[in-house]
């Protein structure tokens, strides 16, 4: 306790190292040419109010993003010690074992020690470092549409309540961005996305979002009892009004499609590219499996493979395959059914109290999460083991106003 550092502390080198500083290891940067992410949002809309204490309205909302980080609300990192793909399909291996030059350098770090090395490793630009990130980069961009029509009436009398539809589109290339119910399949070839290298072209990758949800439906009524006092029925009945008076029911059904789902190809052993995250081929074939999810595992707890594994087939070795980010299959629908029902009770003076008992989940549907793996030859490739929500709550609310 006295000496919490015994062995004395590193000193840090700072520039005294020069080019051989972080040899053997991983270097991480943030990007000198980051920019400032740039953001517009629009909208217009048409209302009309109808007669019963209904309006109408019909709208659309759009935003347009540009020089946005890769990694949306993430940090996506750029691996820019990539083999270069001109090498692709020219070996059977780049795991292979050859004489280490390095062996026996002391600054060479964990190189140092080893009398073999992958000649993947030799073939990278900066032989003598592990991956070398490139973080915080800018340039993505992003294009946002959608088209909400709404009908809502005051919960006035015996009724009310909203009812909405949104119908939308996101595209972009923030290929960084993680998403609970989907699965982000990252970047097949870094160098994509590096200003100066002949590969260079983000625009690859822009197409559907990860975040792109198109379908939301949502009908929320409202109910009020029409008995006790003030109210059409039993108005002049204490009991009645006691037993009966100052009930509302409310309804909240929300309808939503899921999001765009990504896969990757298993890789055994070391990256094929030490760099980028390699996808499979396809085949041409329906890339879901046939029937509802859910119903199949229902009825089979094995029946949970989400795709179509004769849609998918291993890239040939050291090639990179033909699978887009987003495959144009989205994850299963996001459904849920809350009810509540309320009760006012007048308690005299100045006072009120109110019973509350709320029902969420109330059909238990099942959300489901992403896939277990989107790893093509994984064991687990696009399996839904997890759920995403929870089951049917019943929840009680007492609360007295004074």
């Amino acid at each position: 306790m006295s000496n919490p550092f015994p062995n004395g502390l590193v000193q840090p080198s700072g520039n005294t190292l020069g080019l051989l500083t972080g040899t053997g290891g991983d270097i991480y940067f943030v990007d000198p040419n980051k920019g400032a992410p740039r953001v517009q949002q629009y909208s217009f809309d048409l209302q009309r109010e109808l007669p019963g204490n209904v309006s109408v309205s019909i709208g659309y909302t759009g935003l347009t993003g540009r020089n946005l980080g890769y990694g949306g609300s993430g940090n996506a990192l750029i691996n820019i010690n990539q083999i270069d793909p001109k090498y692709l399909g020219q070996m059977a291996n780049t795991s292979t074992l050859v004489a280490n030059p390095f062996y026996g350098i002391t600054a060479a770090g964990q190189y140092a020690t080893r009398q073999t090395i992958e000649i993947g490793q030799l073939m990278r630009p900066f032989p003598e470092f592990g991956n070398v990130y490139m973080q915080q980069s800018t340039g993505a961009s992003s294009q946002y549409n959608a088209m909400i029509l709404s009908v809502r009436k005051r919960a006035t009398g015996l009724w009310g309540g909203t009812f909405s539809y949104t119908y939308s589109r996101l595209n972009d290339n923030q290929w960084g961005e993680s998403n609970y119910y989907s699965s982000n399949p990252g970047i097949q070839n870094n160098y994509e996305m590096v200003p100066g290298s002949p590969y260079y072209n983000p625009s690859l990758e822009y197409g559907r979002s990860l975040l792109d949800s198109p379908h939301k439906l949502v009908i929320a009524p409202i109910v009020n009892l029409p008995f006790g006092k003030g109210q059409k029925f039993l108005s002049d009945s204490t009991t009645a009004d006691y037993l009966l008076g100052g009930w509302s029911a409310t309804l909240a059904i929300t309808l939503q499609s899921g999001y765009p789902l990504g896969v990757t190809q298993n890789v055994t052993g070391t990256p094929y590219l030490y760099g980028g995250t390699l996808r499979p081929n396809l085949t041409g074939q329906p890339i879901q499996a046939s029937g509802d999810i859910t119903d199949r595992i229902t009825a089979n707890v094995s029946d949970n493979v989400y795709y179509n594994l004769n849609a998918f087939s291993t890239s040939p070795t050291n090639q990179f395959g033909n699978a887009p980010r987003m495959l144009g299959v989205y994850s299963p629908w996001r459904n849920n059914v809350d009810f509540g029902l309320n009760k006012s009770i007048r308690t005299g003076g100045g006072t009120s109290a109110q019973v509350r008992i709320e029902v969420l989940n109330m059909l238990n549907i099942v959300q489901w999460a992403a896939p277990a793996s989107s790893a093509f030859g994984n064991s687990s490739f696009g399996q839904i083991n997890n759920q995403a929500n929870n089951m049917r709550m019943v929840q009680f609310t007492l609360r007295f106003q004074f």
